[in-house]
């Protein structure tokens, strides 16, 4: 016994299908069945009454060997159940029965037939058996005990046994004596006629051991019952060159890359770029699934497009995404994830690149910002004050809460800039403005309109009580109008203003343009009233002349 047979004997597998089974299953063997099967009917016949013919009984085994056996063995059981038939016939005294004469050369046309059923079949065989040949991968054929019955000639190549070294030898001789276990759980499937794939190390005839990924089944016979188990091994080495050679790129790339698992979405491997990205350690990173490290609001997105991945339905998505720094910190990466599969099309691992773009999305969305204020004030400009009305006046569709507007105006604001200086009328705008929005919700909205014309919109003011909302808008540009009162200090000294305020509500079909065109009107009564004060525009209807 060699060092091999006896490692996998203490694993627990049973060597079957040995030097002193075969001669067993030799005997027992589809020739020696059906010859014996065509011996016992010819002496069944030679001991049945003459009135009982047995003649067309001596084609079921040459059928039989059309079926399974070589185009000789088929010839010389046709021969010879022809001859039986004849010298049986000759000992009951049958020459003289035309009827005789006639199954005789029924059964002389039969086994014409049966040859060329076997050479039809034995030609279909051969084209497979071509195929097999000459395929990259190894194609196998064994007993249901795991004993190898064929093996295409392409295993030379691969381990450097020749198809005999193996034939007639448990495949489990030539597996590393870890992967044992892993061989008897697949012949049990096989055994059960499933089909399994799995890995394997190979020995091959030099001593080392090659991977190979073995797929197999377990074939039923119309009984039901387990008959053989045929598969392929393919070799694995092409594949770890590859990933190897992913590995190694991975390794250096100067942007966040890595492999996940195509189930789990757990990392398997991750580079130094992707470590800095995500500020954790190699070591934190591996074993870690994507989806904790996701922001929770792009979490169900990048799930679909992954399973598109898998999938096959596309090779590959992009989409810029929020992740989870370790500081707990959100920040912005533009992913590309895709495939790497094996030679069947399925799914291997996922190949993920993530690239930082934090600052300049917090970049964008600066500008963004910017863009849509006013640079002395800091409150909104008047093309975003424009855009968040027209986005009130769509979303009054659903809504009916009371919507205001404060047109507000500086005072003699000219005076200032032309007595004082620039510096100071900005100084003025400054506080104004500031004043202005601390004395609002942080759901309304203040922009500056133009020059020192200032706008306040308030929603939903007094929804909630029972003063009339035209009465709580008053009194809040009034409280407003005093708070401007104090004075403001500039490099010069302090300044005193006073702010007219028009104020306007919403009313039912108007657009918000005639709005605020309804408040702008009832500061410019505010002004010429004398100016400091709070004058509330009419209803539209009213103001008719």
């Amino acid at each position: 016994m060699t060092k091999l047979e006896s490692e996998a004997e203490e694993k627990g597998v049973r060597m079957t299908g040995s030097r002193r089974a075969i001669p067993w299953a030799r005997l027992f063997s589809a020739p020696v069945t059906l010859w014996l099967l065509l011996l016992g009917i010819g002496l069944l016949d030679l001991a049945t009454p003459p009135q009982i013919p047995l003649a067309s009984f001596y084609l079921m085994p040459v059928l039989l060997a059309a079926g399974l056996l070589s185009l000789r063995h088929t010839l010389a059981m046709g021969v010879v159940a022809v001859l039986m038939a004849l010298a049986i016939g000759a000992l009951q005294g049958l020459q003289t029965s035309p009827l005789y004469w006639v199954r005789i050369l029924a059964m002389a046309m039969v086994v014409m037939l049966a040859l060329a059923l076997t050479r039809e079949r034995l030609q279909l065989e051969r084209s497979y058996r071509l195929m097999a040949e000459y395929a990259s991968d190894v194609v196998f054929s064994a007993s249901p005990q795991g004993v190898t019955e064929w093996v295409s000639s392409s295993v030379h190549a691969l381990t450097g046994w020749r198809p005999r070294d193996l034939i007639g030898r448990p495949f489990g001789q030539f597996v590393h004596p870890d992967d044992i276990d892993r061989l008897r759980e697949a012949d049990a499937s096989f055994r059960r006629g499933e089909a399994n794939h799995f890995d394997l190390r190979v020995r091959c005839r030099q001593g080392h051991y090659r991977s190979v990924a073995v797929t197999g089944r377990g074939l039923r016979s119309g009984s039901g019952l387990v008959t053989s188990i045929v598969g392929s091994w393919r070799d694995m080495r092409p594949e770890q060159l590859a990933r190897q050679a992913l590995e190694d790129m991975i390794a250096v790339s100067p942007i966040g890359m890595g492999l996940c698992e195509s189930r789990l979405g757990r990392f398997l491997t991750v580079n130094p770029a992707l470590c800095h990205f995500f500020g954790r350690s190699e070591q934190e990173l591996l074993g870690v699934s994507w989806q904790t490290l996701t922001h929770p609001d792009d979490l169900a997105m990048n799930q679909a497009h992954t399973k598109e991945v898998l999938a096959g339905s596309r090779t590959i998505y992009r989409v810029r995404k929020r992740y989870l720094h370790q500081d707990g910190s959100v920040i912005w990466g533009d992913l590309s994830l895709s495939a790497r599969r094996a030679a069947d099309n399925a799914a291997v691992e996922m190949v993920v690149q993530i690239i930082d773009v934090t600052q300049q999305v917090e970049l964008e969305a600066e500008l963004t910002t910017m863009a849509r204020l006013d640079p002395l004030t800091g409150l909104l400009n008047r093309r975003a004050l424009e855009e968040r009305l027209s986005a009130l006046e769509e979303g009054r569709r659903h809504s009916d809460l009371p919507l205001a507007v404060l047109f507000c105006d500086i005072d003699h604001f000219k005076a200032i800039n032309d007595g004082q200086g620039h510096a100071a009328g900005d100084a003025v705008l400054q506080v104004v403005a500031h004043r202005l929005r601390s004395a609002i919700r942080q759901s309304d909205l203040a922009a500056r309109f133009g020059g020192d014309e200032l706008v306040v919109v308030l929603e939903g003011l007094g929804a909630a009580d029972d003063v009339p909302p035209e009465s709580m808008v008053v009194a809040l540009a009034d409280k407003m109008r005093r708070q401007m009162a104090e004075p403001i200090p500039f490099e010069q000294g302090t300044l005193s203003v006073t702010l007219s305020i028009g104020v306007a509500l919403l009313q039912p079909g108007e657009s918000t343009q005639e709005f605020l065109a309804r408040a702008d009107a009832a500061l410019y009564s505010a002004k010429q009233a004398g100016r400091n004060r709070v004058v509330c525009a009419a209803p539209a209807q009213e103001e008719a002349p």
